[in-house]
């Protein structure tokens, strides 16, 4: 199954979105638009449920809504799960909402509308945990989520991390998102709580890792 066989969106190169470093290859990446992740990473996240078959998913940073369509047409295909997703902005909410209807997902998805550090702890009497956690909001404070999430036992397996290219700040930086922190903040957790992890370095960067049990 393509899950972007759902939308009807048209999509570009990444080089024609962001600026990037010859190193990070941004040519081979495509995406919808500058704030979403690149198709390719989200092929991945549903190949990931498809695979790994959470029950529950935990994304942070909805944004329009498409990495929550492709991990929930994982579930979909799967025949159960439900993600989760985070979001501060109420208009993204809105807009991704109808998004998600329209490709009639919506039962395999619950937007949340608050701070990720505030909305987290309330999932600890709500579910078991998170198979599989997706953290793409701002990246100071994702290292920030996934501690949170470790400590109150909610991330059970499988924990992937956006714009981890090492090289990002060669060709774009933001000073709200410095990403020599971010990266060594990733360094850490893989080396403290994960079993091991995969990093692709091209175009914005991705990471993966498997987490220790708690």
């Amino acid at each position: 199954m393509n899950w972007q066989a759902f939308l009807k969106v048209k999509a570009y190169s990444e080089a024609e979105i962001h600026p990037h470093s010859q190193v990070e290859e941004a040519g081979k990446f495509q995406s919808f638009e500058g704030g979403s992740v690149e198709l390719e990473a989200m092929d991945f996240l549903y190949s990931c449920v498809r695979l790994f078959k959470p029950e529950f998913i935990l994304e942070t940073g909805t944004h329009l809504g498409f990495s929550a369509i492709a991990l929930a047409a994982g579930c979909k295909e799967n025949g159960f799960g439900k993600v989760f997703s985070i979001e501060t902005d109420i208009e993204k909410i809105n807009k991704s909402k109808l998004l998600i209807k329209s490709v009639e997902l919506q039962d395999y998805v619950e937007l949340i509308h608050g701070a990720s550090l505030d909305v987290i702890p309330q999932f600890k009497d709500k579910i078991p945990g998170f198979g599989l956690v997706f953290l793409d909001s701002l990246t100071p404070i994702r290292p920030k989520e996934f501690e949170l999430l470790y400590a109150l036992g909610l991330v059970q397996n499988i924990v992937a991390f956006h714009d981890t290219s090492r090289t990002r700040e060669e060709s774009l930086k933001n000073p709200a998102e410095p990403q020599s922190p971010y990266c060594e903040a990733m360094d850490k957790i893989e080396k403290l709580y994960c079993k091991g992890g995969i990093e692709n370095p091209l175009s914005r960067g991705f990471r993966i890792m498997q987490v220790k049990k708690i």
